[in-house]
């Protein structure tokens, strides 16, 4: 199962049946043997969960986080050796000590290409048992000969073992199941998908990327180190040995195992790795073949992963109660409608809403676009036609702010020049892409919700906290992508479809309607008819002509088929190797000789 695979939306249910089982384990008749064995699965479930979070749902790769389990366990016990904290004192200590390493790891991390901050994160593991058995903090961690315990207790219970130390672990998961659950289901889980699905996309839709990638390494971070302050009292002595950088990997293993992208997953997964390690106790030297080929049987036999079998029963389930239940339609409130953030007063002045003023994008010795300049009047459609390599797109990438440019653009009288895609995406400009950029993990209303995310800065905390003002953001939200749906005449039986099982017209047509969710000023669109045929490519024409004239949208338009942009546009501009070939009425410039060579041919 790849880190790309599809995350999982409202799997609360199975993650509450999944930990119901679990519940029950003490009072069945197991060995003392397995009983541990499943409650140091517990704390590495408390830890999978947590990566999940950061690599299920946001596509992203750590291979670190049991350094943040070792630094939990550790902060706990010399808190309680040198400076006589109680151990129930420490816990907090032992999440906030992650959280701070996580964010000084993670400032750089997130400027690396995946495989980079994989590697560093891998090395924050080595170096973090290095540091702990070396002489730098031999005062403090007491070195190789490793560091005593404190048990925590309360009355006559003794947490360090038994019955009550599985319930620390199956609170500590249960706590952990229900954070992670509301995190990946919030607003800020859903611009993780979009950043899974492109970092680009995002940007151009007002996420911030490096901050909610931050956030989530942060997010998995604390958690591993609520599981090593767990994991602490479980071993009762800790030593360097405990935490093998390698436990890393095996923690990401036993998310995948389980499945990705599910919350429940990890869980399954890291109960699945205890109940066979221990099964497979008795058999010596070839333990680690039989476990290798039973970790084998299941990535080949469940490539979703354990949950994937849990998750067809629900289905199944589902299916049988909706066949059952008449279908209800529940009332919406009606979105407010929110005027496009004005702009600062810049360099730029006059009346057409976007101007662009001698733009020029080298890429080494080839010009891409050669001191383009283009004026569009407020509310009007615009065509850019001209050959494939002609600068179309990078005309657009350099007005949503994805390529660096010389010259000026502006909207609204303000420039935009050095302003980032998501500072351009809250002045009022979104876009499509050429090929459907829908989130294939959210349904058709979560897709074009997405599309208000730049109506708000990024506010972490509150997108994840159910806070009233939160709440009543994500409803408007809600009614936003309703509205925005009803304006491209989407279909209401479809909306609730996951963006991944649409025809690619859908896909298109869905992708407008997200763009203009959010207070937009200028639409601009690339190739929105690219292998469509006809019949599909006239539905996205009325589709153009109500969002144009019902909302009074600028739309900038790309497209090689003339026929198309002569049904929707009327002032147009044709580029042929970056350069304007001809501006004018779209009717005459495709009637122009030189036009006609070079493009109609």
């Amino acid at each position: 199962m790849a880190l790309n695979a599809r995350a999982r939306s409202g799997t609360l249910p199975m993650t509450l049946l999944v930990m119901a089982v679990l519940g029950i384990v003490p009072f069945l008749p197991i060995p003392d043997r397995m009983l541990s064995a499943l409650t140091f699965a517990l704390v590495y479930a408390i830890a999978a969960v947590g990566l999940d979070v950061f690599s299920g749902y946001s596509g992203q790769v750590s291979f670190g986080n049991f350094g943040f389990v070792a630094l939990g366990a550790y902060t706990s016990a010399m808190l309680t050796a040198h400076a006589g904290w109680p151990v129930l004192a420490t816990l907090p200590a032992s999440i906030l000590a992650c959280a701070i390493a996580s964010a000084v790891i993670g400032l750089p991390m997130i400027q690396l290409p995946g495989l980079g901050g994989a590697l560093l994160t891998y090395f924050f593991a080595f170096v973090a048992v290095v540091l702990i058995g070396g002489e730098t903090f031999q005062d403090w961690t007491m070195g190789p000969n490793g560091i005593p315990v404190d048990t925590l207790q309360l009355g006559r219970l003794d947490f360090s073992k038994g019955w009550p130390l599985y319930y620390l672990g199956w609170g500590g998961l249960l706590l952990v199941a229900l954070a992670g659950d509301r995190y990946a289901n919030s607003r800020a889980g859903r611009a993780l998908r979009v950043i899974k699905r492109t970092e680009v996309l995002a940007s151009s839709m007002g996420i911030d990327v490096k901050q909610a990638k931050l956030f989530a390494f942060l997010f998995s971070a604390s958690v591993a180190g609520l599981g090593g302050w767990i994991f602490a009292q479980a071993v009762g002595y800790l030593s360097p040995e405990s935490f093998p950088a390698a436990e890393s990997v095996n923690l990401v293993a036993m998310a995948v195992v389980g499945g990705l992208g599910s919350i429940c997953g990890p869980i399954m997964g890291a109960v699945f790795f205890g109940v066979v390690s221990e099964l497979t106790r008795s058999a010596g030297g070839s333990r680690e073949l039989v476990f290798a080929l039973l970790l084998l049987a299941a990535l080949v036999f469940l490539p979703g992963g354990l949950f994937s079998v849990l998750d067809l029963a629900f289905a199944s389930a589902r299916a049988v109660t909706a066949s059952r239940s008449p279908a209800r339609t529940a009332p919406r409130a009606a979105a407010t409608p929110l005027a496009a953030p004005a702009l600062g007063a810049g360099a730029c002045t006059g009346s057409p809403l976007l101007e662009v003023r001698q733009v020029t994008v080298r890429f080494g010795g080839v010009i891409a676009l050669n001191h383009v300049g283009l004026s569009v009047v407020r509310g009007e459609v615009y065509a850019i036609i001209g050959p494939n390599g002609a600068g179309k797109t990078t005309l657009l990438n350099c007005i949503s702010g994805i390529q660096r440019y010389a010259g000026d653009i502006c909207l609204g009288g303000a420039s935009l020049h050095r302003m980032t895609p998501a500072l351009i995406r809250r002045a009022g400009v979104s876009r499509t892409f050429q090929h459907p950029s829908l989130v294939a993990d959210l349904t058709v209303e979560e897709n074009v919700a997405t599309g208000t995310y730049g109506l708000h800065p990024a506010t972490p905390y509150r997108d994840v906290l159910p806070l009233p003002a939160t709440l009543r953001r994500d409803e408007e939200a809600r009614a936003r992508a309703a509205d925005a749906l009803d304006l491209v005449q989407f279909p209401a039986g479809r909306r609730r479809v996951l963006a991944g099982d649409l025809s690619l017209a859908e896909q298109k047509v869905v992708d407008i309607a997200r763009s203009v969710a959010g207070s937009s000023r200028l639409l601009l669109l690339d190739e929105p008819t690219a292998g469509l045929d006809e019949d599909d490519i006239g539905q996205v024409v009325d589709v153009i002509r109500a969002v144009n004239t019902q909302t009074g949208l600028t739309i900038l338009v790309i497209a090689h088929h003339v026929g198309f942009l002569r049904s929707i546009a009327g002032p147009s501009m044709v580029l042929d190797f970056g350069r304007v070939l001809a501006e004018g009425p779209i009717d005459q410039v495709t009637r122009r000789e030189d036009v006609i060579k070079v493009f109609l041919g």
